[in-house]
C-alpha cells in the first residue's frame, strides 16, 4: 500500500467519524452546511458522497467544489 492510498483511507475515516458528530450538533442548530472539495477527481467524488449523506439526514447542503487548498484551509480555520 502506497502513501497516497493511506492518506485517502485516513481522510475517508475522518469524514465518517465527523458525520455523526455533525448530525448530533445540528439537532439543535441550523441544518445548513457547506461541503468543500479540491479540484481532484477523488475530492469531487468524496465531496459528493458526503453531500448526499448529509442531504439524506435532512441537511441543506451547499456544494463548493474545485476549491484551492488555501481557500479550504482558511474556511476550516474560520469555522465556515
Amino acid at each position: 500500500m502506497n502513501l497516497k492510498t493511506c492518506y485517502r483511507i485516513i481522510a475517508a475515516l475522518m469524514v465518517l467519524m465527523l458525520l455523526p458528530a455533525m448530525a448530533f450538533a445540528a439537532g439543535t442548530a441550523d441544518r445548513s452546511v457547506s461541503v468543500g472539495a479540491k479540484n481532484f477527481t477523488e475530492q469531487y467524488i468524496t465531496g459528493e458522497m458526503v453531500a448526499l449523506l448529509l442531504e439524506a439526514e435532512g441537511f441543506d447542503v451547499t456544494r463548493r467544489f474545485g476549491m484551492s487548498s488555501f481557500a479550504l484551509r482558511q474556511a476550516q480555520l474560520s469555522g465556515q
